[in-house]
């Protein structure tokens, strides 16, 4: 999250100002309002990554997934074969 945006000039003095009122506060208070900001932040990843599950889910189910896949093993097939025959050149020769 971006708060604040400073020039490069003066970029390090900004944020030593900074740290150093943020190192008056409470402990416990920043503690516990970093936790309020990232737990809003983890629900809501949370909640993508559940949703790009059940996508994924039926898009690995798909007909053109499994074509996808086929094609994929295939190239590796041919680009393993092809790498196996280097090797045995370069090992003759």
């Amino acid at each position: 999250m971006v708060a604040r945006i400073f020039p490069k000039e003066s970029f390090m003095s900004e944020v030593l100002k900074l740290a150093t009122n943020a190192a008056k506060f409470p402990p416990q208070a920043m503690k516990d309002t970093k936790a309020l900001i990232r737990d809003r932040e983890y629900e809501l990843l949370e909640q993508i990554n559940e949703r790009e599950m059940e996508l994924l889910g039926v898009r690995m189910s798909s007909d053109e997934s499994a074509q996808a896949i086929m094609e994929f093993m295939s190239k590796l097939r041919n680009d393993l074969t092809v790498s196996m025959r280097l090797l045995k050149y370069i090992a003759i020769h």
